[in-house]
């Protein structure tokens, strides 16, 4: 079934069209029925609810059981989706690693169910190519010059930048599974990492840096060291694949006294005497009775309230801040 999903990716990447539609084999439709994902369902505390009406996202939903959340979606005549829900179900969790290590990205997966003639977003684009399957119901999917009918066994494949939104025409559940690829950015981002090069955005120097920037020098560079740049963007999607999603409360910053660099921070776990913070290229461990009390104190800075030497305070901050894990300080 998977590596039958793939094929489908993989015909439609070689396709000329930003959008193909297929039908689910037989083995896909006997195993992805939505009463199979229904009930692979592990709902927690960390679950992710996302209330969608009129177009757009409306507030979080208790994490009450998923087929409770169906009920109340129905008679409230609003639609909703569960972010990251390959943390929630293991069908869907083998869907997504498998097409992260086939397609070396980062997968991840969206579940949404919409009642009828409920549109759950608006006209969008996304950042990356998206895989929509459809186990239940069906919907009528709009682009810019077409519209088509996606029914319950069929999916579709949407290329990066398309605009698209949908209406349920019945009671409707499908996964979006996105598949990001590797662009000329991530590879400059990376080689810029390389050589330690910054680039001054203040005038008039930024345009001298954007000259320099794409030099003989620099090109050369790049071109030299492709294999290790995507080397390392390839360790970055295995660290980010291999961390759960950072959703849990901040139990040693009660007041919010700073403010947690989340798109970098994908998981932070608290235990025993340590943090460890996970990023997308990183982890990064510290010891509870000492980084978090600088922490804590970053916006009241009372040096007398613990014994910590004031360099290895503005040290430690700016270690963190460097590393883009904080935001939002006057270091």
């Amino acid at each position: 079934m998977i590596q039958n999903i793939q094929n489908y990716i993989l015909s439609a990447r070689s396709s000329k069209s930003n959008i193909t539609v297929f039908d689910f084999d037989t083995q896909a439709c006997n195993l992805l029925t939505s009463e199979a994902i229904h009930n692979s369902i592990n709902n927690t505390q960390e679950t992710i609810y996302h209330k969608l009406q009129d177009g757009g996202f409306q507030t979080n939903l208790a994490p009450v059981e998923y087929k409770k959340q169906i009920e109340l979606a129905k008679n409230g005549k609003y639609g909703f989706r569960i972010i990251n829900a390959h943390y929630n179900s293991d069908i869907i969790k083998s869907i997504t690693a498998s097409l992260s290590i086939q397609n070396n990205c980062n997968s991840a997966c969206n579940l949404y169910f919409t009642p009828k003639n409920v549109k759950a977003l608006n006209k969008h684009t996304d950042n990356y190519d998206i895989f929509i399957l459809q186990l239940e119901g069906s919907k009528n999917w709009i682009f810019n010059d077409f519209q088509l009918l996606l029914k319950q066994g069929e999916a579709i494949y949407i290329r990066k930048g398309q605009e698209h939104e949908a209406i349920s025409q019945e009671d409707s559940t499908h996964l979006a599974f996105s598949i990001p690829r590797l662009t000329f950015g991530d590879i400059i981002n990376k080689s810029l990492e390389l050589q330690n090069l910054t680039v001054d955005v203040d005038f008039p120097q930024f345009n001298e840096n954007i000259e320099s920037l794409f030099n003989t020098e620099f090109i050369d560079f790049t071109k030299k060291n492709i294999s290790k740049i995507h080397a390392l963007y390839t360790n970055q999607i295995f660290l980010a694949r291999n961390s759960s999603p950072f959703h849990e409360p901040l139990a040693f910053n009660p007041e919010g006294l700073f403010v947690i660099n989340f798109p970098t921070v994908i998981r932070i776990q608290q235990k025993s005497d340590l943090v460890k913070i996970c990023t997308s290229e990183h982890f990064f461990e510290f010891d509870k009775n000492f980084e978090i009390q600088i922490l804590n104190d970053i916006y009241n800075l009372n040096l007398k309230s613990y014994p910590i030497d004031n360099v290895k305070r503005l040290s430690f901050l700016r270690f963190l801040y460097n590393k883009k894990l904080i935001r939002n300080l006057n270091l």
